[in-house]
């Protein structure tokens, strides 16, 4: 694995921390059992074929027909890298320092993600 990208577990605790924390996310979501080691959500409302997933990079919503994979509609993605004072995203190119992991992932993962429910997803429904 390589060691920019997080752990899926740590991505998946941050997360449900940040649904916890935010209804209108928590609204939306519904856990659905894990496969493959990946945290799944179902979309409350929303066609059954759209999926959100966890996994080391971040977070990734998908379209799955009878269980395949058809195409990836939004991802949230982090590669994080030491840097002094905390952690920085090597896949952005504001090079922000964050003091913990879950506050780089609320920044470049979870907001973006409650964003884009907001943006783009509740307005289609």
């Amino acid at each position: 694995m390589n060691a920019n990208f997080v752990d899926s577990n740590l991505v998946a605790l941050a997360f449900r921390i940040f649904v916890h924390e935010r209804p209108l996310v928590a609204g939306l979501l519904t856990v659905e059992p894990a496969e493959f080691n990946l945290e799944w959500y179902s979309f409350n409302n929303v066609t059954h074929c759209l999926r959100l997933h966890i996994c080391a990079t971040g977070l990734c919503v998908a379209v799955y027909v009878d269980g395949e994979l058809c195409d990836i509609v939004a991802s949230f993605d982090v590669a994080r890298v030491a840097v002094e004072g905390g952690l920085t995203d090597s896949l952005s190119p504001a090079k922000s320092v964050f003091p913990t992991l879950g506050a780089l992932l609320r920044a470049h993962c979870f907001f973006p993600f409650e964003n884009w429910t907001q943006q783009k997803l509740l307005p289609a429904k």
